[in-house]
């Protein structure tokens, strides 16, 4: 969802306060399946703070924020199917001038009301996007707006084909490109749903996460542990570490390069070399329904001395509850039980 205020970026133009904890038994497993039903809403307020490092100099920052709308329509026997409604982004703290342009601010005007209609799995896993052509189309709108922009602006035929390559793929553009590519906030929101942990165990597993600009996800190591739980409120706190297999992304990263016609292959190479992106994370889970309640993910990404620092913050504002009960709350099974029942690939 936010590989528009990425695009414009690249053209150039919250602290949690969580509850004290008390530790219960160290056998105890909580279980964060979702309980979702039908009519179950929720407004979440995502905030994502972006900043460009050379060395020790910053060289750019911004932050956004975006109100959601996350709706329940469907349960189904293995999974549910969910409305992911983006609202109206607002630039926040410093805002670049370029950024106050009208072709910006009506791009973010064109993505106001944008809804993914998400098929996840039973532990909130995104399997598809129901609604692609649509969501495509709106993405494809906004990237010919951009286009004409920059034709308007006097630049030159190889210009506008040099741009077209290189920010197609943010856009979601390109029909080698899955769906995937809009998968990293759903993703990022749900990623401890559905797992089972003991207080203070540490669970590692293998992973594939979506990656915002290439077509397939990549192969990664997922680390978890449960910090505590509120037995009176039912939350759960959970610490979350993802690191995404470097040669891999290194060999995709070059290969995309190379298609954008950007930079020369040996420039391509370079600048891919010794990428390394690590996620880390701290969940806040209303265990009962098993939802996210407050989540802050801090992505870094670096080659060489070039560094990329992103801050996510999801925080549910409201909670609608409609149809039958919510679900129960966590579960105590015995001292056999497995410390995580979630050890399968995730999108």
């Amino acid at each position: 969802m936010n590989r528009l205020l990425v695009a414009l970026m690249l053209f150039g133009c919250v602290d949690l306060d969580f509850h004290s904890f008390a530790s219960p038994p160290p056998t105890q497993t909580v279980d964060l399946s979702p309980s979702w039903r039908v009519g179950n809403r929720w407004e979440v307020e995502y905030t994502l703070t972006k900043e460009d490092y050379q060395g020790e100099k910053r060289n750019k920052s911004g932050t956004s924020r975006t109100p959601l709308q996350i709706e329940v329509v469907e349960v189904l026997p293995d999974g549910f199917v969910l409305n992911w409604t983006q609202g109206k982004t607002a630039l926040i703290g410093d805002v670049p001038p370029e950024a106050k342009n009208p072709l910006t601010v009506r791009l973010l005007e064109m993505m106001n009301g944008l809804t993914l209609r998400l098929r996840t799995d039973e532990n909130a896993s995104v399997l598809a996007l129901l609604n692609s052509d649509e969501v495509r189309a709106k993405f494809q709108g906004a990237f010919d707006e951009l286009i004409e922009w920059a034709r308007a602006q006097g630049a030159s035929p190889a210009d506008i084909e040099q741009l077209r390559a290189s920010l197609g793929p943010i856009f979601g553009l390109g029909k080698e490109l899955s769906d995937t590519v809009f998968f990293k906030e759903p993703s990022l929101l749900f990623a401890v749903c559905g797992m089972q942990l003991r207080v203070g165990e540490v669970a590692e597993f293998e992973n594939l996460v979506a990656h915002p600009l290439l077509s397939a996800p990549l192969p990664a190591v997922t680390t978890v542990r449960l910090i505590g739980v509120d037995p009176q409120l039912a939350r759960a706190t959970v610490e979350w570490k993802n690191a995404i297999d470097t040669n891999v992304l290194n060999r995709k990263l070059i290969e995309l390069l190379n298609r954008s016609a950007v930079t020369s292959a040996e420039a391509s190479a370079q600048q891919a070399a010794n990428f390394v992106t690590l996620d880390t994370g701290v969940y806040l889970v209303d265990a009962r329904l098993g939802w996210p309640l407050e989540v802050t993910v801090d992505r870094q990404s670096t080659s060489g001395d070039v560094r990329r620092t992103e801050h996510h913050s999801f925080k549910t504002l409201t909670t609608k509850q409609q149809g039958s009960s919510p679900g129960t709350a966590p579960s105590t099974p015995d001292a056999s039980s497995p410390p995580i029942s979630k050890e399968r690939p995730r999108l």
